[in-house]
């Protein structure tokens, strides 16, 4: 039996608000995975490693060298798709054609609040200068374009949202079209097909907008979580108000994307298996996530532990408290596409990242915060280790999500935690440094990466 499979990919989405927030996804889960960690800690080596089961420093998309280029077709779960249509579904600009991961694919369509309609005309994605003047050479190539109407309400749309902050928040970051898409391909396929999603809602910045449900958070209209910048929260003091106002709309969201995915699995055939799970979480300030914020320069649990969950799984898999990487997801996926699910548990896994990660610099200590990081579980241990030389043991309890404690400061990293690398850190550092980003990056683009806080 060939499946039609999803993989569901939200953005920035820990385990812990999953769990309490999207429980309509875990009551609809055929096989659910406790232990899931993410590969890196944020979505350029993220994605990577997992489409291609390989560690950053093997496929060599990192902090200073984002595109997918240096990763070929062949490395990746896509080689192994045998008779598969493979489409890609993204409101992620670094999963997405700027930086080349589009070229995996079949047919890839970009989503936004912007780009309501993927197949039409898109301002956005077709890299075109929305202010008043661009936007009548916009209108006189959507006339011309097949989808008229579609075309005109995505500029429309874009329009808006470059005049104002108001009326865009109407619409989601992509959900509602990406999901819509993703039905009408599996519909209108004449062989087995592999759909990618990457579900960008759960990603900052957060503020009051229409699509929430108003009963599950209690935050002033104009209120937004960019009132405070990451370095900003990283040097001062855990302010509760703002971090209480943040939490409550994060979950918000995450409940939305829980609502769009459960009728999205409502609306499908039951033999297309949809898997769900994130590229990472984040860091929330609190004394168990170091008092960090986002997802810079940690591989903290808050970040790493991401929930995993197969829906109409084609049989029965044995679920265990072992760990389960996203490395494993090639593997996991080729199983699928045969009709089975496969053991891709581990006692042991690791995860690792090259820099900084994408965003403003900080005010200071430049090397410290761009520091390379390594760590790996074994069992209830985790040893976390850096280029600076800093090593830490943490004790995490399976059954609470997201949860580290330190235990100790061993010299350096065990043997078993180093030989699952193929090369040495200070090596993968120093290769990440020289590397170089030479992507074009255009106007949309560029204002896009600076409303998520990467530029």
């Amino acid at each position: 039996m060939t499946q039609d499979i999803v993989l569901i990919c939200l953005d920035s989405v820990r385990k812990d608000v999953f769990d309490d927030a999207a429980v309509r996804t875990q009551d609809l889960a055929d096989v659910s995975f406790d232990n899931c960690r993410a590969p890196s800690s944020w979505s350029a080596p993220s994605h990577a490693s997992m489409v291609s089961g390989l560690l950053p420093s093997e496929h060599e998309v990192t902090t200073h060298s984002r595109s997918f280029d240096s990763l070929p077709r062949e490395d990746t779960l896509f080689d192994d798709l045998d008779g598969y249509r493979t489409v890609g579904v993204s409101g992620n600009v670094y999963a997405g054609p700027t930086y080349g991961f589009d070229r995996f694919f079949d047919s890839f369509f970009v989503v936004n609040r912007e780009n309501r309609f993927p197949r039409a005309l898109s301002p956005t994605a077709d890299g075109y200068d929305m202010s008043v003047s661009g936007l009548s050479s916009f209108l006189a190539d959507a006339l011309a374009d097949d989808r008229t109407v579609k075309s005109v309400l995505n500029g429309f749309s874009a329009f808006l949202d470059s005049a104002t902050d108001v009326g865009p928040r109407t619409f989601d970051e992509g959900a509602k079209p990406g999901l819509r898409l993703a039905r009408e391909e599996l519909e209108r396929a004449d062989r087995p097909t592999f759909v990618f999603l990457n579900l960008m809602e759960g990603h900052i910045p957060y503020r009051p907008v229409r699509y929430l449900d108003a009963d599950l958070y209690d935050v002033p209209d104009g209120w937004t979580s960019d009132e405070k910048g990451v370095w900003e929260l990283f040097d001062e003091e855990y302010d509760e108000r703002y971090w209480d106002r943040r939490d409550q709309l994060y979950r918000a969201t995450v409940d939305y994307l829980d609502r769009r995915i459960a009728a999205f699995v409502d609306s499908v055939d039951e033999e297309t298996t949809v898997v769900v799970t994130a590229d990472h979480g984040d860091n929330l300030g609190t004394a168990v996530d170091g008092g960090l914020a986002n997802h810079k320069s940690s591989l903290s649990e808050g970040v790493l532990h991401v929930p995993f969950h197969i829906v109409n799984a084609p049989d029965e898999c044995e679920q265990t408290g072992a760990h389960l990487s996203q490395l494993a997801i090639p593997e996991l996926i080729t199983g699928l596409s045969d009709g089975r699910v496969p053991d891709v548990t581990s006692d042991r896994i690791v995860a690792e990242l090259g820099g900084m990660s994408a965003g403003p610099d900080p005010d200071g200590d430049d090397e410290y915060y761009d520091r390379a990081i390594r760590c790996a579980y074994d069992g209830t241990e985790k040893v976390v280790w850096d280029s600076l030389g800093e090593c830490r043991k943490y004790r995490i309890a399976p059954t609470t999500d997201n949860y580290q404690e330190q235990v100790g400061g061993p010299d350096r990293p065990p043997s078993w935690a180093t030989d699952a690398f193929g090369t040495d850190l200070t090596a993968f550092k120093s290769a990440v440094a020289e590397d170089g980003d030479d992507v074009d990056v255009d106007a949309s683009t560029a204002q896009r990466l600076e409303e998520l806080g990467y530029l």
